[in-house]
């Protein structure tokens, strides 16, 4: 077979058998095993399958900071402001997330809901701007 005018003859090698999947084996079909050996079972796939079902996720609830409402004195910059609690204490709050997220103001002399972790009670964060006196 001359390919193209260069001279040079292409030999193909015959192929031998039907081609496969690499990594796939064939069960033995029954006719070709020995009278009286049992048929093995089909091989299981390994890897992930199909998609796995989650239970849905339950919120936690942390029970280990104190709730505590509070007044604005003054703000400072990068989100922190001084608060004065109900109890008379004074502390230094950050602003949440979702508060910085969705941009709520708060301005000195607004009430506020802060929450305080037990181990640092002089920091908190502020959770809630109370509709109220500067609302």
């Amino acid at each position: 077979m001359q390919a193209g005018g260069t001279g040079v003859e292409l030999v193909f090698a015959p192929r031998r058998g039907p081609i496969r999947q690499p990594g796939r084996t064939r069960r033995p079909k029954p006719h070709h095993l020995p009278e009286g050996v049992p048929i093995p079972p089909p091989r299981r796939r390994k890897g992930g399958g199909g998609k796995k079902r989650r239970e849905p996720l339950t919120p936690v609830v942390k029970e280990d900071t104190l709730s505590l409402v509070g007044r604005v004195i003054e703000t400072f910059p990068s989100s922190t402001f001084k608060v004065e609690l109900e109890n008379g204490h004074t502390i230094l709050a950050s602003l949440a997330g979702r508060l910085r997220r969705f941009r709520i103001r708060i301005t000195p002399g607004d009430d506020v809901d802060v929450e305080l972790s037990p181990y640092d009670l002089t920091r908190g964060r502020i959770t809630y701007r109370r509709q109220g006196r500067n609302a």
